[in-house]
């Protein structure tokens, strides 16, 4: 639901979160599991030097938490967030002040926080597996890349970093793409009524 993630806020929000002003943020959202690519961000964190960016974790428990602190912990990066638990609320705050959504899985669906990113106008950065290529417009909303190349996200991250205006470009036209599409909890709402209304 678009109208939950407060985009118009987002420099207050920033401000409230401690984040610079001068920084992209790159978050991540998901368990820290194996599937969801935490060994290439253990990998990549000691090795980029990226002083224009932060990195947010979000998680849901799993068992490469440690771990994924001691990269950060070698990195130039602050282990001040990386969270577990936070509420709703929270994470769509995350969401808003985000930049860049960073979801490197072996694996995936159709994950929810792509459309969590595109309803907050954050741009994505994601693997190209499962139905995450139905969701990220290629070049367009965001970049896909191969599952497990540590050197291709080393490299765009890097590059997307450096360009905030195509950031907010492609964060903007994911928005758009939401909305175009349908992917709202609105119009899947109303889908569903029609076929409830059309089978009785």
């Amino acid at each position: 639901d678009p109208s939950k993630f407060p985009t118009d806020r987002k420099q207050k929000i920033c401000r409230e979160l401690g984040l610079a002003e001068d920084k992209s943020v790159v978050l991540f959202v998901g368990s820290f599991v194996e599937r969801k690519g935490i060994s290439e961000l253990i990998e990549l964190l000691p090795r980029l030097d990226l002083p224009n960016a932060e990195f947010v974790f979000v998680g849901h428990g799993g068992d490469m938490k440690q771990e994924l602190r001691e990269a950060i912990s070698r990195s130039g990066f602050s282990t001040e967030y990386l969270f577990t638990g936070i509420s709703s609320e929270m994470l769509r705050q995350w969401f808003v002040a985000a930049d860049l959504l960073l979801l490197p899985s072996h694996a995936e669906g159709r994950p929810t926080v792509i459309y969590e990113a595109m309803a907050s106008e954050t741009a994505v950065l994601a693997s190209d597996v499962g139905g995450v290529s139905e969701q990220v417009a290629d070049s367009e909303t965001g970049v896909l890349l191969p599952a497990g190349d540590v050197d291709a996200i080393e490299s765009t991250i890097t590059s997307l970093v450096a360009n905030s205006e195509r950031l907010d470009q492609m964060g903007r036209r994911g928005h758009e793409r939401l909305v175009e599409k349908g992917w709202t909890w609105s119009d899947h709402a109303r889908r569903i009524r029609k076929i409830h209304m059309d089978a009785i």
